[in-house]
């Protein structure tokens, strides 16, 4: 399972973030989230044998808190090369843009880049 999806804002990724990790029969592979100027992107790669019905679970989650998303050929590539490996802070230099998190799920990443621009820029992402 590899879902895209966009959020309007932090505090709804923080209770995504929540909910993945308390699903422990949900085997993630990795959970990339990007913060746009306008929304906040959420991939999450499930690893195989996930059954159907937590599937289904995720899905009525993703759809309850956000949108499904379907990335510009930037976007896309953003996203290709953070699940071959390449470095976070390589593709936030060649694509202007803020990477988040990338790996398992993780609330205090998200909340601290929230403090950090409510801090330097006035508003809280």
């Amino acid at each position: 399972m590899d879902e895209l999806f966009a959020l309007d804002n932090g505090s709804l990724v923080l209770r995504l973030i929540q909910y993945l990790t308390q699903q422990t029969a949900v085997r993630l592979e990795f959970v990339s989230v990007i913060y746009q100027h306008d929304y906040w992107v959420v991939r999450i790669k499930n690893k195989p044998f996930c059954s159907r019905a937590q599937e289904k679970n995720m899905e009525a989650v993703l759809w309850e808190l956000g949108e499904p998303l379907f990335p510009d050929t930037n976007l896309y590539q953003v996203l290709t090369e953070l699940q071959i490996g390449r470095s976070p802070v390589a593709i936030m230099q060649d694509y202007t843009l803020s990477i988040v998190s990338h790996g398992q799920p993780n609330e205090l990443e998200v909340e601290l880049f929230r403090r950090n621009v409510s801090s330097k820029l006035g508003f809280h992402p």
